[in-house]
């Protein structure tokens, strides 16, 4: 999952959507999979990112609201008030 999330940031950054998108969506999928609550919180927040610098808000707020329910799992407050905040 690690591997995947830099791919897709990788293909973010490069202007590669779609292949980004197949592999934030691996990542998110192999993270749960393994029970690495951190790392799938972090998936979901750069795929909410990554949706968001595309304007597509809707689609960014469904995965910005998965990162914050993983960082409630995981307890990392100081991550759930940032989310808030932003």
């Amino acid at each position: 999952h690690k591997y995947c999330l830099l791919i897709a940031e990788k293909y973010q950054i490069l202007g590669k959507r779609f292949e980004a998108i197949e592999y934030y969506e691996l990542a998110i999928s192999l993270a749960k999979e393994h029970g690495f609550v951190q790392e799938e919180a972090l998936a979901n927040e750069l795929t909410g990112n990554f949706y968001l610098a595309w304007g597509k808000d809707k689609i960014a707020q469904i995965y910005l609201i998965d990162a914050y329910y993983c960082y409630v799992r995981w307890g990392a407050k100081a991550k759930i008030d940032d989310l808030l905040q932003r």
